[in-house]
């Protein structure tokens, strides 16, 4: 085929050249039959070039076996190669990053997830909404939401594979907000969850990120939004519930804001199978209470002489789809003791999500913050 001999011509012109440098090793077959119809199918797919190479040509892979490679590259640097391996582990777990060159012995690296979208590479992704690769099946939808304007109107796309279904729901600006990718079969679960499981672990220091698990159910990796150059907070987890994996994942905008869309995503596009911590505004109260409480920055009569009430700071329309409650905390001025009985002065004011994360309200830049920016005057040498 024509592909193959223009493809052969390349290797050559590199062969000559010496060395072709870290590419993504995506898998070695024994027929170029089989590797180049492969890389043609997920060269449509991803980015960079996918190609195919033989394994003999290169003397850093070794000249004990045949076989051609399919790889993604080259990449500038063994990290990038790591980085960008993860992008195929839904598909090929073994994959990895690969020096290719005339010089000796084999240098490999396994996938290393250092940018929170590298963990995407779980479940099968566009690099490009709107160019759909062969086998791929895409539905758009736009629920109904009344009158909105046109930049809050969510849309909801529908992927489809042969194993897979992910849901996403994007928003016109930000991109995709929420997205489930559920594994329908060809696959053993407790293994792909176990897998899947010590990646997310494995990943959480390089991110920045905390771990969320219930041991064998769920792993969750939770980042908290930087407001200083106000990047969003991200939630990205794997869970089994029998035969059936979910992965999922959660982006927003600002820390403690909401994109455009946010509010008009259907409640049950959300629906997942990682439980809340806290699915009510009673359940919510309890637990910043419990919260503040073993934070040890509380006095010991507390919660004496508070009030806790759900006071909304999102400026959203009280039906608004939300997944946190915003909690102020009042005095309480008793008749007869000091301050006026009429009075309840704010003391403060959290954010409790569903999840289970709590953020401050502070009110000196007027937005959310770290729950550590409240605890560090109180305990400044932690």
């Amino acid at each position: 085929m024509a592909f193959g001999m223009n493809f052969l011509l390349l290797l050559v012109s590199f062969a000559g050249a010496g060395d072709l440098g870290w590419v993504v090793d995506i898998g070695v077959f024994d027929r170029e039959e089989i590797a180049d119809p492969l890389s043609m199918e997920l060269d449509a797919a991803v980015e960079p070039f996918v190609g195919i190479l033989r394994v003999p040509d290169w003397s850093s892979l070794g000249n004990e076996y045949g076989g051609w490679m399919v790889y993604s590259g080259p990449y500038e640097t063994g990290d990038e190669a790591a980085g960008e391996a993860c992008r195929f582990l839904y598909r090929y777990p073994g994959v990895k990053a690969v020096w290719v060159g005339d010089g000796p012995p084999r240098e490999e690296r396994l996938p290393e997830a250092t940018e929170f979208s590298h963990l995407y590479g779980l479940t099968p992704d566009l690099s490009d909404m709107y160019s759909v690769p062969p086998g791929w099946v895409l539905r758009r939808e736009y629920p109904d939401v009344g009158e909105v304007e046109e930049w809050e109107q969510p849309e909801l796309i529908t992927l489809t594979l042969s194993d897979w279904t992910k849901t996403y729901c994007i928003d016109v600006y930000a991109g995709p907000l929420e997205t489930r990718a559920v594994r329908v079969r060809f696959f053993d679960a407790e293994d792909e969850y176990a897998f899947a499981s010590d990646f997310l672990k494995s990943s959480a220091d390089a991110l920045d990120a905390e771990i969320f698990e219930d041991a064998g159910r769920y792993t969750v990796v939770h980042r908290l939004p930087d407001p200083v150059d106000r990047e969003g907070d991200r939630d990205f987890w794997v869970a089994i519930h029998g035969d059936t994996l979910e992965y999922g994942s959660r982006t927003r905008l600002f820390y403690g804001e909401m994109p455009y869309s946010w509010p008009y995503i259907p409640s049950d596009v959300r629906t997942s199978m990682i439980p809340d911590a806290v699915s009510n505004e009673e359940q919510a109260i309890d637990y910043l209470v419990t919260f503040l409480s073993l934070s040890g920055a509380c006095p010991g009569q507390f919660p004496e002489g508070l009030s806790f009430g759900i006071a909304w700071m999102d400026g959203l329309p009280e039906e608004a789809c939300r997944d946190y409650f915003d909690i102020v905390i009042r005095e309480v001025h008793e008749p007869g003791g000091p301050g006026d009985p009429n009075v309840s002065p704010v003391v403060d004011r959290f954010r409790v999500y569903s999840r289970g994360e709590v953020i401050w309200y502070d009110p000196l830049p007027g937005r959310f913050v770290p729950f550590e920016d409240w605890l560090e005057p109180l305990f400044p040498e932690r």
